[in-house]
């Protein structure tokens, strides 16, 4: 089910603030980040549930490192 331009927006703002830090800080949230970001056009309850498991992932562990 499409969701609506609320929803939409919500998905927007997500992907762009965590794609910012996934460049500056976690590169492992890339490819889940990278998933979302395709279906960001037509975004639907699936891609709604993309986000917050990511969002779930994000607050479980939030002392992410670079490491060289």
């Amino acid at each position: 089910m499409p969701l609506d331009d609320e929803g939409e927006q919500y998905i927007r703002q997500v992907v762009g603030i965590l794609l910012y830090y996934a460049h500056a800080v976690d590169l492992t949230i890339l490819f889940a980040l990278s998933a979302i970001a395709q279906e960001q056009a037509n975004p639907t309850d699936k891609t709604m549930q993309r986000v917050k498991q990511l969002l779930d992932y994000m607050h479980s562990n939030p002392m992410a490192k670079i490491r060289f």
